[in-house]
């Protein structure tokens, strides 16, 4: 699980990488021809780290 303390930008967004994308059920492995890693970004209307960490907390995201 990525640090929720080094995945803040300092404006209370949230980003967390996957490595693959065949983490998903909905994606059959074996059609994948070239495993593929992607970022996603959770942008808040939060101002700083402690605020986006506690609006992530309140919705009960995974890492809190």
């Amino acid at each position: 699980m990525v640090s929720e303390k080094t995945s803040f930008d300092g404006k209370g967004n949230y980003s967390l990488g996957f490595t693959e994308s065949t983490v998903f059920p909905e994606i059959d492995p074996g059609k994948v021809d070239k495993i593929q890693g992607f970022e996603v970004t959770i942008v808040t209307t939060a101002t700083d780290d402690k605020g986006g960490y506690a609006l992530l907390k309140g919705i009960r995201h995974a890492f809190c």
